[in-house]
């Protein structure tokens, strides 16, 4: 009688043929690492165990060193990455279900009695058909058997694996199903020097290995859409001229400021804190003639050192202020060196000329020797006596800038999406994040969507340096604009972008890539860090003779967190450069945060929390924030000069260092006679009767007893009498007995020195 139960299929043959599935870095723990599975097949495994690599495509097939280096490998690695087309590989189907069907009526029963009988009929037609062709091949066997060659039916399929961004050695030799001995041998044949089982790994450097090992490898690449500057024209002959962007550089108080108030007409020196600039001014000119010049004021500050290259790398000539009177400063060094690296053609001013007494020969010739060849000492670099105080000879350079820009012959396409640069980014009460662009190609309009650096902005206003609304701002033309979505750094490029999920999209991306570039500098930091531990445990042990630590002692080291607040960001980018350095091996500055705006009250609450000191440069502090701070104790260094901000900084850290602790005699005795007292309890005591040869003695300070040179007690007297009476101090040439706390082994020729503990205060 047949079975009541359906007779189980078996799996077909395609369905053990099929790869599997991709392994992931999540699932490192989820199976045991001496278990080997294969990559086909098995399909009784438990269905909570991930499979596994062959344990052949992992060993025999695994490349021997080429002699390339490691580098040449990554790159070949890489290109072929770029190159290959990705399949995405079928995942298997569920195998079918082994468990019996019941049949639940006699109909049923009957229908599978019958498949039954079909299916044996089946079978034993098809055994006969087996039979006959092994007897024809039997009778035949001279004759060749043809048969189809195994790979045309199966074809290698390698196993996929997920590469993290970071791995290290041993979490990748679990990943790889390998030992990591195995696996360290490979990377020595690959190439690599360091193969500690803690050598933290990028995503290339373990794609590479995996591949040696056989493994398909998908790495989660960030997506590679981006936004990019145009290529620049052939044809510039039939483009329009554009206003040159000039930037004025020079030493600190060279009178650049005054120069630019006195050729724009304007007051602003007089606006700048201590008279120097904190930030750069771009604003255009109109010349009598008809042309149009825009101007950049660089700090000459030390401190504002990225404002001024950021300053030489976005424009076309370069104003060298150098004052008749001061010759070449450091900044003018630094302005030459920036104006040289960026190639930008150059023109000195030499300012201050109205002072009696200068010598404006010496200053050509000091520029000379810092290889500016001016003019009049054969070289081609223009010179002009100037006085921003009179304005003598402002015609003069003007009319420098405008040959010269003739000479470059600055032209720019005036349609087409905008391109420019960020030069100034602020937060304005009533406007929001408002950031000062320079256009240099294409034309800027109000409704537009831009992107710079990691940020993007639809243009909601626009106005020039004059707070005139603007409703499209050309090549060459600084302009105030409002509506970014978080505050673009100086110095970004600003490319125009289609749509506001362009914008966005471009952004997310290049804050992955950033993020990423993050990772890839923490690991190589992570990397050296544990070398040089090694080494130093090392040696340790060779001077020693001890093993070396598993962890090295961190060093007490004080880090003072401080918040950085500023009026706009090349201020605060300045101020973060300049205090960052700040310190020695005992105590140094840790910046927490930094920002555009005043000081508010959740600036203040951050600082508390981190125990912490906030800085404001030229910024105020709201009323809420000067409460919490007075309540919570935090200290707010606010300044609009950015060296006496330096200063306090420097001090506020220096405080944190242990004084230096200095003795300091005060006077000087000799012990004359020893004298020994019965005391009421018949105890005995010895007394020193001492002379005062110097100074004065205390019985509040510290003394100590020497003895040929040599200290053999100190502590404090217990009792020092003159005349029977005891006195607090007693001065040179006076006679009196001492009597020293927990010391009687002095004798008569010692000498006691009263000393006291200064500290002393120490400066970074």
């Amino acid at each position: 009688m047949p079975s009541k139960w359906a007779r189980p299929q078996s799996l077909p043959k395609a369905e053990q043929l099929r790869p599997p599935p991709p392994r992931h870095p999540r699932d490192i723990d989820s199976f045991p690492r001496t278990t080997n599975f294969r990559a086909h097949g098995n399909h009784g495994r438990d269905a909570q165990n991930m499979p596994r690599s062959n344990p052949q495509h992992s060993t025999s097939n695994t490349s021997q060193s080429t002699g390339r280096t490691r580098e040449e490998v990554l790159r070949d690695f890489r290109a072929k990455q770029q190159a290959k087309i990705s399949n995405n590989v079928a995942q298997p189907n569920p195998p079918p279900t082994r468990f019996p069907i019941p049949a639940t009526s006699d109909a049923s029963e009957a229908a599978e009695k019958s498949r039954w009988a079909a299916k044996k009929a089946q079978d034993r037609l098809r055994a006969e058909r087996q039979s006959q062709k092994a007897q024809t091949r039997s009778n035949n066997s001279s004759a060749p058997v043809r048969r189809k060659p195994k790979s045309a039916h199966l074809q290698e399929v390698r196993a996929q694996l997920y590469i993290p961004q970071s791995v290290t050695v041993s979490n990748l030799s679990r990943l790889l199903n390998v030992r990591l001995e195995q696996l360290q041998a490979k990377m020595q044949d690959s190439g690599f020097d360091n193969t500690t089982h803690d050598y933290v790994l990028t995503a290339d450097n373990a794609a590479l290995i995996a591949e040696e090992f056989n493994f398909e490898v998908i790495v989660d690449n960030v997506a590679s859409f981006d936004l990019f500057p145009r290529a620049n024209t052939t044809d510039t002959a039939s483009l329009p001229l554009r206003p040159p962007l000039v930037t004025i550089m020079g030493h600190v108080d060279h009178g650049k400021t005054t120069l630019l108030d006195t050729l724009r007409k304007s007051s602003v020196a007089a606006k700048e804190a201590g008279g120097i600039t904190q930030a750069i001014g771009a604003f255009s000119v109109k010349l009598p003639g008809g042309k149009q010049i825009t101007f950049l004021d660089t700090p000459g500050h030390s401190a504002f050192e990225a404002m001024r290259k950021r300053g030489a790398s976005v424009t076309d000539i370069v104003v060298l202020v150098v004052a008749a009177d001061d010759s070449v400063m450091p900044q003018t060094k630094e302005a030459i060196k920036h104006a040289h690296s960026s190639g930008v053609n150059m023109i000195v001013a030499i300012n201050k000329t109205d002072k009696p007494g200068v010598d404006v020969e010496k200053v050509k010739r000091d520029l000379m020797s810092h290889g500016v060849e001016v003019e009049d000492y054969g070289g081609d670099i223009q010179s002009v006596p100037v006085s921003g105080l009179t304005g003598k000879g402002l015609d003069d350079l003007e009319n420098a800038i405008v040959s010269l820009a003739e000479i470059l012959d600055i032209r720019a396409e005036s349609v087409g999406a905008p391109e420019g640069w960020v030069i100034e980014s602020s937060v304005k009460k009533g406007r929001g994040n408002v950031a000062s662009m320079i256009v240099k190609r294409g034309t800027l309009k109000t409704g537009s969507y831009i992107v710079a650096g990691q940020t993007w902005c639809r243009v909601r206003a626009m106005s020039d340096e004059a707070g005139k609304p603007l409703k499209e701002a050309g090549p060459g033309c600084p302009v105030e604009v409002t509506g970014w979505a978080v505050l673009p750094i100086a110095g970004d490029e600003v490319l125009g972008s289609s749509s506001e999920k362009e914008a966005k999209q471009v952004t997310a991306n290049r804050q992955l890539r950033a993020e990423q570039m993050q990772q890839l500098a923490d690991i190589e930091a992570i990397n050296a860090k544990r070398l040089k531990e090694r080494e130093d445990a090392l040696k340790v042990a060779a001077t020693e003779g001890a093993e070396p630590e598993a962890e090295k002692d961190t060093l007490d080291l004080i880090e003072v967190p401080l918040i950085v607040k500023g009026d706009v960001s090349g201020s605060v980018e300045a101020v973060v450069d300049s205090v960052r350095p700040i310190g020695n091996d005992e105590v140094r500055s840790k910046i927490i945060d930094s920002g555009v705006g005043e000081v508010s009250e959740s600036d203040v609450l951050r600082a508390a929390a981190t125990n912490g000191k906030i800085l404001a440069f030229n910024v105020a502090v709201d009323n809420k924030a000067k409460a919490t701070a007075a309540r919570e104790g935090i200290q707010i260094i606010s300044h609009n000069i950015i060296y006496r901000m330096i200063d306090d900084v420097r001090d506020t850290l220096a405080s944190f260092l242990t004084p230096i602790k200095q003795q300091r005699v005060l006077g000087e005795a000799e012990i004359l006679k020893v004298f020994n007292i019965s005391t009421k309890g018949r105890e005995t005591k010895n007394i020193a009767g001492c002379r005062i040869t110097n100074g004065t003695v205390s019985r509040t300070e510290q003394v100590r007893v020497v003895r040929k040179k040599q200290t053999i007690w100190q502590g404090k007297l217990a009792i020092l009498k003159h005349v029977k009476q005891e006195v607090a101090t007693l001065g040179k040439g006076n006679e009196c007995g001492m009597e020293f706390e927990d010391f009687q082994e002095f004798e008569e020729g010692d000498a006691i020195q009263c000393y006291t503990i200064d500290e002393i205060k120490r400066t970074l």
